[in-house]
């Protein structure tokens, strides 16, 4: 995969993940890091609403999956 190849706003968003990932000590990037770096942009977070999707849950859901990935420290996610 080339990084480049990315527009400038997935190439911000993968970035934020990276950032989310290290931030919390995880063992890698997963899709909800990626969503929840996703969710940061309004324009992503309207088109979301407008589809009807229930944005509570789904950062509520992100946030648990944030909590409960497996981290360098405690690499079994326990």
């Amino acid at each position: 995969m080339r990084f480049e190849k990315f527009t400038d706003s997935m190439q911000k968003s993968l970035s934020n993940a990276k950032s989310l990932d290290s931030g919390r000590d995880h063992t890698g990037i997963e899709s909800f890091h990626i969503l929840a770096s996703l969710l940061q942009e309004p324009s992503n977070t309207s088109l979301l609403q407008q589809a009807g999707a229930n944005l509570m849950t789904l950062q509520q859901k992100i946030e648990q999956a944030l909590t409960d990935a497996p981290t360098i420290t405690n690499p079994t996610g326990d």
